[in-house]
């Protein structure tokens, strides 16, 4: 472990360890579920010994399959076939035998061997030859190893000596004894060998001259073998060489797609071979639907736009469902997650010949052209909502979720500075909301793009602009999001008698866990939808707008119904207010395209 390349082969694998473990139970529709009440979880996830936690155990086990590619601990068991501890146990005191067909694992300690069976030791193997134990890439590489050693102490004595010829000195005529010549280069070399005398100016006397010779050959080879020795290594530990920091035929996006590789053949497949003798010798016959998984999400996240990218192509040509979509993510199905959609017009397969309306249908089944364009954008506009409501309600429950997480944790803390307090929160909170949702936003946009195009004409696909205006609406929504929830709760806070605010706090807390997921999702389905098709109808060159309402619509909303503005135009300025009967309701924002409220589903169509 003394050579840098292979310490920092070693640290990159062993470092797997730092991954999360947990523990899940597989559920009857394919999904899993968290199963943190399990013994399992607190061995595998927080603390598998009282001296180690869950970290340090893992880097111990990836650490000692990275050079010796077996990795031991010791199997403490409890009752009812449960798991309590695991010890670690260095490997090159391990040896394992077969012994009329049951392995036999013999451990050397300070009093002797001590030999445990194969159901007290959790073994962890790489690739073998033997059936037994997994071959060392030490072993394999000990010629490679042995010439960068070399080099490395070739390199060394030159550094020390300046042995690198930079060139000779000359001096007139001939020495008179070999004593002469032997006396004149230790002086030189006392006065100008060594790094600490490198850069020395040399005082010449006696007719002495110093010529400079440049790299030769032999030296320039001598440089591309200590390259290829460091490549040769690399590859015997599966390490790409950027994260060797040698970069010399390293760019952005090669590394981008070198780290992928990393992941994919190297740290998953010891991440896989962890979890598959997790399942057959610490998870109980009784728990046979379970299983443990090392995230390896966070490793991959910078390619989470390229991924989703693909999804949505996935989903619009009928090749994935959302629920095949969401497997791929790690998330769990949802239901209705499993029906597959035609292109373009987002319908179920099945119904793809076949027109369903939602709400109700005209009561004159002779509908004039126009009317017929509105019902159709209608049903269009209806299932793509629906079809990514999910996706908006599941981001949403993720944002609350950490929302409420870090409120709970901090609001009784800081009663006494509550103002500061939320701010900082909801400050840092914007950009998880905002991470949380542009994939999906852009998606979406992207299909109303394809809704829209087929209502006006117009070639299909996302442009560059309207992907812009996508991210600009889920910075905007981020930041709606962060301002109407610290509104909200620091006008509770300033309303409330001081022996009534926590109670009332945790209130609001537990009301936001029940319905705000819901409630942003169903808002931003529309919100969201009917700004993306406002903005392709500008790139598509529409010059009206014109508000539909949808069905049994409210009465506001069948007050708005037919009204038509200019394409830059708004439907009611701030301040504005509708008057049905005398029932006047004041708007707060304005409002060019849907929702007029909550609740409201209504469209937008070019106007006529």
């Amino acid at each position: 472990m003394k050579m840098s390349v292979v310490f920092r082969c070693w640290t990159l694998i062993a470092q797997t360890g730092t991954l999360p473990c947990k523990y899940y139970h597989r559920m009857k529709d394919g999904g899993k579920e968290i199963a943190d009440k399990k013994g399992l979880w607190k061995l595998l996830h927080d603390q598998p010994n009282p001296n180690d936690t869950a970290v340090e155990f893992w880097e111990q086990m990836f650490g000692s399959l990275a050079i010796r590619y077996n990795a031991y601990a010791q199997i403490i068991p409890g009752a009812h076939d449960q798991v309590v501890e695991l010890w670690p146990l260095l490997p090159d005191k391990m040896k394992v035998s077969r012994v009329k067909g049951k392995l036999i694992y013999e451990y050397a300690t300070d009093t002797g061997p001590e030999f445990l069976s194969a159901d007290k030791i959790f073994h962890i193997r790489g690739p073998m030859t033997n059936g037994l134990i997994g071959v060392s890439p030490i072993l394999n590489a000990v010629d490679t190893i042995g010439l960068r050693m070399a080099q490395e102490k070739f390199s060394s004595y030159m550094f020390k000596n300046q042995a690198a010829f930079k060139g000779v000195w000359t001096y007139p005529g001939k020495f008179a004894t070999n004593e002469e010549r032997e006396a004149l280069a230790e002086s030189l070399s006392k006065a100008y060998s060594g790094v600490e005398k490198a850069g020395k100016s040399p005082v010449l006397e006696q007719g002495l001259d110093w010529k400079s010779i440049s790299m030769s050959a032999e030296d320039a080879e001598a440089i591309a073998q200590y390259k290829f020795s460091l490549a040769e290594i690399a590859r015997f530990f599966g390490v790409p060489l950027h994260k060797l920091m040698e970069l010399d035929r390293a760019t952005f996006s090669n590394i981008e797609e070198q780290n992928t590789d990393w992941v994919v053949d190297t740290v998953r497949p010891w991440a896989r071979r962890a979890e598959a003798v997790i399942k057959t010798k610490l998870v109980p016959k009784q728990e046979s639907d379970y299983f443990a998984e090392f995230l390896l999400d966070a490793l991959l996240r910078g390619n989470t736009e390229d991924r989703w990218k693909a999804h949505q192509v996935a989903i619009q040509t009928g090749v994935a469902s959302i629920n095949d979509i969401r497997k791929l993510e790690n998330m769990n199905p949802i239901e209705g997650g499993d029906v597959h959609m035609v292109p373009l017009n987002f319908v179920p397969i099945e119904s793809s010949g076949q027109i369903e309306e939602k709400g109700e249908r005209s009561e004159s089944r002779s509908e004039g052209p126009e009317e017929t364009r509105d019902s159709q954008a209608r049903i269009l506009r209806v299932r793509t909502r629906e079809a990514h409501l999910r996706l908006f309600r599941d981001a949403f429950e993720h944002i609350v979720s950490r929302e409420l997480a870090d409120l709970r944790g901090g609001t009784l803390k800081n009663l006494d500075n509550f103002g500061p307090f939320i701010n900082e929160l909801y400050g840092k909170l914007r950009k998880f909301t905002r991470d949380a949702i542009t994939p999906i936003v852009v998606h979406y946009a992207g299909s109303m793009q394809t809704v829209a195009t087929q209502e006006i004409g117009g070639d299909e696909g996302m442009t560059p602009e309207l992907e812009e205006q996508a991210r600009a609406v889920a910075g905007a929504v981020a930041r709606e999001y962060g301002f109407s929830s610290s509104k909200e709760l620091m006008e509770l806070f300033e309303r409330t008698a001081e022996e009534e605010l926590e109670k009332e706090l945790n209130k609001k807390y537990d009301h936001w866990e029940e319905t705000k997921a819901d409630k942003w999702a169903n808002r931003e389905t529309v919100e969201t939808g009917e700004a993306m098709i406002r903005a392709s109808y500008i790139a598509g060159g529409i010059v009206t707008l014109r508000w539909y309402a949808i069905g049994k619509s409210c009465k506001w909303c069948q007050q708005m119904n037919g009204r038509k503005v200019g394409v830059t135009g708004s439907f009611v300025d701030r301040g504005g207010s509708l008057d049905v009967g005398g029932d006047i309701m004041t708007l707060h924002t304005t409002v060019r395209h849907p929702p007029l409220h909550g609740g409201c589903d209504c469209i937008i169509r070019p106007g006529v």
